[in-house]
C-alpha cells in the first residue's frame, strides 16, 4: 500500500499478523491475504458502485469532479465520509478460510442472489478506471470473532465459492441514506432580523435587540406578550442545522401559491438568505436562494451548496414551522391582574 493511498483514503494498514485459513480445516497462515487485491491496488481509481440489497434500493454512488454523486436522487450529492469508508472496508477483507460451494447452503450463510425472494444477501459492484470492474460480491452473515474483530461470508457474484473473511462492511439499504442531508447551518448569533411573508401579505418581523441578548416582535401590542418566551429565538434559529428527509430537483417540483411563506434572514454580515416554504398533502418543502448582488456567506453558510437553488428539501414539520410562524401564534393576551 503507497503513500498516495494512505493520504487519499486514511487507510490504517494492521493487516500484518492476521490469519487466514485456506479449507474448512482452517489451516494457519504466517500472512495475511486479502480477499480483493485488486480493489486494494486501484483503490484511489474507484470511480463508482452499485449496491443492492435485498428488501432495499438499488443504489449507485458515482464519483464526478471532486464530489460524489447519488444516481437515484437525481445526481445530489453523497456523503464521501460513507463512500470512503465503504470502499475502505471492502479493500481491508482478509481470508480466513474457505467455506461451502453448495447453493443449498447459500440461505444459510446470507450469499444467496439478493433477487431470491426473502434473501438478506447485499450485493456490491466496484468499477475504476474505463469503467472496470474491481469487485463484484455479494455481502452475507457476519460474526462476532472476539476482541473486537468480526467476520463475514462473501461470495463473488460469478463463483459459487464461499469464503470467511475478516472485517466489516457497512452498508444502508435506503437511497437517502447514502447522502450529506446537510443544507445549511447558521446558528442565532449571526441572525440580526427575520422576516416572514405570508400569502395573504401578512408579516412576521423580528430583529435582534441591540446591545441585549434575544429578539423583539415587531407590532407586539401593549396589551399583549409573547406566548412563548422561546418561540422568537427558534425562528432566529431556524437554519441552525437545517437538514432534509428528503431532495429532489427543484425544476420537478410543482406546488400551489396559496401555500407559499417566504423568509427572510438578515446575517450580522449584512447578507442575505432567502427561504421558501410549501405545504403539500401534509408534508413541507423548503428552498433557498441568496440574493444576486450577495456572495456565499463565509463562515456563515458553509454548507451551502453553489447550486443549492436548484434543488427543493423537504423538511420534518417541526423545523418548516419556524419559517411559516404566524403573527397570532406568537402572541396572546396580558393576563387582566
Amino acid at each position: 500500500m503507497n503513500k498516495g493511498i494512505i493520504a487519499l483514503f486514511f487507510i490504517v494498514a494492521g493487516l500484518a499478523g492476521l490469519t487466514f485459513f485456506m479449507s474448512d480445516k482452517e489451516e494457519v497462515s504466517n500472512e495475511s491475504v486479502l480477499f480483493l487485491p485488486e480493489l486494494e491496488k486501484n483503490i484511489n481509481a474507484v470511480s463508482s458502485i452499485d449496491i443492492r440489497v435485498a428488501g432495499g434500493d438499488n443504489i449507485t454512488v458515482y464519483k464526478s469532479g471532486d464530489t460524489w454523486k447519488l444516481k437515484q436522487k437525481s445526481d445530489y450529492e453523497a456523503d464521501f465520509s460513507k463512500v470512503r469508508k465503504l470502499v475502505i472496508e471492502l479493500s481491508e477483507l482478509t481470508v480466513l478460510a474457505e467455506k461451502t460451494k453448495k447453493p443449498e447452503n447459500f440461505s444459510k450463510l446470507g450469499v444467496e442472489d439478493v433477487a431470491i425472494e426473502g434473501a438478506t444477501s447485499k450485493q456490491i459492484v466496484v468499477y475504476g478506471k474505463d469503467d472496470a470492474e474491481l469487485a463484484a460480491i455479494i455481502v452475507g452473515n457476519s460474526k462476532n470473532q472476539g476482541s473486537g474483530n468480526r467476520s463475514l461470508f462473501v461470495r463473488r457474484i460469478d463463483s459459487p465459492q464461499v469464503w470467511k473473511v475478516e472485517g466489516v462492511v457497512t452498508l444502508f439499504s435506503q437511497a437517502l441514506d447514502w447522502l450529506d442531508k446537510g443544507i445549511v447551518d447558521v446558528k442565532k448569533e449571526q441572525i440580526a432580523s427575520v422576516q416572514i411573508t405570508h400569502p395573504d401579505s401578512s408579516k412576521v418581523s423580528i430583529a435582534r435587540i441591540e446591545n441585549a441578548e434575544g429578539f423583539a416582535l415587531d407590532g407586539l401590542a401593549a396589551n399583549q406578550v409573547l406566548e412563548s418566551e422561546s418561540s422568537l429565538d427558534n425562528i432566529a434559529n431556524a437554519l441552525n442545522g437545517l437538514t432534509f428527509d428528503d431532495v429532489m430537483k427543484k425544476i420537478d417540483f410543482e406546488f400551489a401559491e396559496s401555500t407559499l411563506v417566504s423568509t427572510k434572514f438578515s446575517l450580522t454580515s449584512n447578507e442575505v438568505l432567502d427561504v421558501s416554504t410549501v405545504e403539500l398533502e401534509g408534508k413541507f418543502f423548503l428552498w433557498l436562494s441568496v440574493p444576486s448582488n450577495d456572495s456565499v456567506i463565509e463562515n456563515a453558510l458553509l454548507k451551502l451548496r453553489s447550486d443549492v437553488a436548484d434543488w427543493v428539501f423537504e423538511v420534518p414539520k417541526h423545523k418548516a414551522e419556524n419559517f411559516r410562524r404566524t403573527h397570532a401564534a406568537l402572541v396572546k393576551d396580558k393576563e387582566v391582574e
